[in-house]
């Protein structure tokens, strides 16, 4: 097609291609929906990096760019690091803002980790004596994968830290271990939105040792074989939204001597989602207990958390979006027409093989729910039908999917999709294709009325007279001329 074009033309076209790909290229890495990883790409080979303290941030160790500051900080990305004879990449005594971005960390098997964060801060002189001063800089580790590995991300005392859109796997300790001090530094570590799966039964996903305020939000543990959580001297800790699958045991979500660990971020926000918890959904408002609809968190707290970590209060019935877990889209129904049954299409993506996608529909006037089954329509897509409705009102549903690995989604992610029944012109007709053919109708049937009005009058003999006629066709004897 270029070569038809020719001379300038050519090159006009060939520019806009180019710079098409490339935007569609920058935009699959901007904002949060596209961040999740699902692969590394492009990487370097690099031996395993070392940086000691703030000299230590050179091109030489895989610094690609920035001068340590909090609005521009080192830069170690692109590398793809074997680990097993030394940790991947190792940080510490140093109060320099870094970001690792975009590693791949891999085969350190059961002798070496990850990485190995030690943000210990220098001794400095504090009110009463000397002690951990203040950390300056801020730490990021994300869009990075590790794998084989005795522990994930190992970090010590991480203050001003974010871990977030991590895949680690196949651990042999833990998946993210974070450990403090005895003075309970204020932290301000988030860790969000990382998947750790794959858990031997002797790991553990997550492990929060002697810390002080920590955020867990939006992650997805397991499943494992082993622990979950384990939050030991921990205080100011938050933990919701977060995708909690198939562990081995009841003690694997566990919070010894904590002191202020919520597993929920109240209500309605909620919890999180476990993959064992079951029961009903028929009430909402923070007490559970106002039964007019279900609102997506369960009824009844999950109680399975052990030590003194109390309970998740409002755990969710679906998991929690963007998390490569069964997507379920398409527009809801809003209206329908009374007896005429309501079909209900979506499109259902998923990574892995779903195995149930049930429509939970209130009929109009009832308390309860009811099941259908939505069926394949081939590709994504799936349809089902809740049955006519003979009355006027509100009818509620929602939809539930589940793969098999015990992931469930649930459509809206709160609360429930409310369809109007209601009575239109003509006894609920509100189709105007319908509508029309009606009136039609209605004509017809009048006017073979009138036709037979006028034969049974011919047929029996009866002369029209004044008194049939219209005022108008009567015809007055004229005045006096």
């Amino acid at each position: 097609m270029l070569a038809q074009l020719g001379g300038p033309a050519a090159i006009f076209v060939a520019a806009l291609m180019i710079l098409s790909f490339v935007g569609a290229e920058t935009n699959m890495g901007g904002g949060t929906q596209d961040r999740v990883v699902l692969g590394v790409r492009f990487l370097t080979p690099h031996p395993p990096i070392v940086i000691s303290d703030d000299f230590n941030f050179t091109a030489a160790n895989g610094v690609r760019r920035g001068s340590g500051s909090p609005a521009d900080p080192y830069v170690i990305s692109g590398w793809d690091i074997d680990a097993s004879n030394a940790p991947g990449i190792r940080v510490g005594y140093t109060n320099a803002s870094f970001r690792i971005d975009n590693v791949s960390v891999h085969s350190g098997g059961e002798n070496y980790s990850g990485l190995v964060l030690t943000r210990i801060p220098y001794y400095v002189p504090v009110p009463g004596g000397f002690g951990y001063g203040p950390m300056r800089g801020r730490v990021t580790v994300e869009n990075t994968t590790i794998t084989d590995v005795a522990t994930g991300i190992a970090a010590g005392i991480p203050t001003n830290a974010t871990f977030q859109f991590n895949s680690i796997s196949q651990v042999h300790t833990v998946g993210i271990d974070v450990s403090g001090a005895l003075t309970y530094i204020d932290l301000s570590l988030l860790i969000s939105r990382n998947r750790v799966t794959q858990i031997p039964s002797s790991a553990s996903a997550l492990s929060l040792y002697q810390v002080q305020d920590v955020t867990v939000v939006g992650n997805e543990f397991g499943p494992s074989g082993g622990g979950g959580i384990v939050i030991t001297y921990a205080t100011v800790v938050r933990i919701y939204h977060n995708n909690l699958y198939r562990i081995a045991s009841d003690a694997g979500w566990n919070s010894n001597t904590g002191n202020d660990v919520r597993w929920d971020n109240g209500y309605p926000s909620g919890g999180n989602y476990w993959s064992d918890m079951g029961g009903l959904d028929q009430c909402q408002s923070a007490t559970q207990k106002e039964c007019s609809r279900p609102d997506g968190i369960w009824d009844t707290a999950y109680a399975k958390i052990g030590g003194y970590g109390g309970s998740d209060r409002f755990p969710l019935v679906g998991a929690f979006p963007d998390l490569d877990l069964p997507t379920i889209s398409g527009a809801p129904v809003t209206s329908a027409e009374p007896n005429s049954p309501i079909s209900v299409s979506v499109d259902l993506i998923s990574s892995h093989p779903p195995t149930s996608l049930v429509l939970w529909y209130r009929p109009v006037g009832s308390t309860t729910f009811e099941s259908a089954d939505l069926n394949s329509m081939g590709g994504a897509s799936y349809r089902g039908v809740i049955p006519a409705q003979a009355r006027t009102g509100t009818l509620l549903y929602f939809i539930l999917a589940r793969d098999n690995a015990s992931g469930q989604s649930r459509a809206p992610q709160s609360g429930v999709y409310e369809v109007d029944i209601k009575g239109g012109f003509l006894g609920g007709i509100t189709d105007s294709s319908t509508l029309v053919a009606l009136l039609s109708g209605v004509a017809v049937l009048a006017g073979a009325l009138v036709a037979l009005v006028i034969w049974r009058r011919r047929r029996s003999g009866r002369r029209e007279t004044p008194e049939d006629m219209s005022p108008r066709e009567k015809k007055e004897p004229p005045e006096n001329p």
